[in-house]
């Protein structure tokens, strides 16, 4: 999905980040298939932070200003419009 809207909007500069929670086997999985940045806040922050330098990648700890569809969906507000509000936020 991200490498589609990158080819869609090449002027765009997208950065994305892949929630892998708690889950060490998830936040493995991710920098073997080659995303570059990933949030992981489990027990083997070590292992995982050693396993990402070693491929030039970024472990974040704590989970960066995002949209959460889900959430404003639950508020009542159309995930279009959700969208519209964020990015005219930035």
């Amino acid at each position: 999905m991200i490498e589609a809207a990158q080819r869609a909007y090449p002027a765009v500069r997208l950065d994305s980040i892949l929630d892998c929670g708690a889950s060490p086997g998830f936040a493995a999985a991710a920098l073997r298939h080659g995303h570059t940045a990933i949030r992981y806040d489990g027990p083997a922050a070590d292992a995982i932070q050693d396993i990402a330098g070693q491929i030039g990648a970024t472990v974040h700890r704590k989970r960066p200003p995002s949209l959460d569809l889900a959430a404003a969906e639950a508020d009542g507000e159309a995930p279009y419009d959700a969208c519209r509000t964020w990015l005219g936020q930035r």
